[in-house]
């Protein structure tokens, strides 16, 4: 019933597989309503986002990835995530965090524009 779902696993098959489950019992007209976020993702892995794509038959725009970071783990534990992102959001690409502000950017810009999308359609 939602405008857009984001399924959140982490780069394993067995979470990957019970994705392609969960996709595959929807009707047809809901299936393009999903965006796959990958967390704790390495780039070096053979899971990569286009091996995925592939995969589980979506188109990389469809999917997203937060890597591992280990600021956020411990924001999250500590339950200071906003704050976190408050302070490393103008952080330097080069920089030790710069990466991952990056793939969060990127993450959440797809999600903007697949709802963007979905509204033009609706």
């Amino acid at each position: 019933m939602s405008d857009i779902v984001v399924y959140n696993v982490e780069q394993k098959m067995n979470m990957i597989n019970d994705f392609i489950e969960v996709r595959t019992k929807l009707p047809n007209d809901n299936k393009g309503n999903f965006i796959l976020n990958i967390g704790r993702f390495d780039s070096f892995s053979k899971y990569s986002i286009k091996n995925i794509a592939r995969y589980v038959g979506l188109k990389s725009d469809m999917i997203s990835a937060v890597p591992y970071n280990t600021l956020y783990f411990e924001a999250a534990s500590e339950e200071d995530v906003a704050d976190l992102f408050l302070r490393i959001r103008k952080v330097n690409e080069n920089e030790r965090n710069g990466g991952f502000v990056k793939w969060i950017k990127d993450a959440g810009e797809k999600i903007i524009y697949k709802i963007k999308e979905l509204q033009m359609i609706m």
